[in-house]
């Protein structure tokens, strides 16, 4: 996580120092402008970790039902799967949504409701 070493003012480049103790330079941008590229929301790419109901559960087949059930407005980059234990493997998405206060919302209930979904949890999350 970055933590900034100045005041936030905005219109104004902004040190930040981030955990691996590089610092940045980023431009702070002011909210209440009415310039829309200043207003226009960002995107943010979520990782998300589905895990299966069980070891049996086909995970191409289990994809398939993920893609069909993402929300509008939602992009899917991709899929992944990441071993757990004996055999049970983990399904990643990775999908791009708004950078807005609740973006991975949707997406994760969406994911939740499909059949043999165990659990959802968004495991990482980056500005684009």
């Amino acid at each position: 996580m970055c933590v900034s070493r100045a005041h936030h003012v905005p219109g104004k480049l902004e040190d930040v120092q981030c955990a691996d103790t590089r610092v940045t330079r980023i431009h702070v941008r002011d909210a209440s402008s009415r310039d829309p590229e200043v207003n226009s929301v960002g995107e943010v790419a979520a990782k998300i970790k589905i895990m299966p109901a069980g070891v049996e559960t086909d995970l191409d087949a289990l994809k398939v039902r993920l893609e069909a059930v993402i929300p509008e407005g939602v992009r899917l980059h991709g899929f992944s799967e990441e071993p757990i234990a004996f055999g049970l493997k983990a399904v990643i998405a990775v999908v791009v949504v708004g950078d807005i206060e609740g973006g991975t919302d949707k997406v994760e209930e969406a994911f939740a409701a499909v059949d043999e979904v165990e659990s959802v949890s968004v495991i990482e999350l980056g500005r684009l």
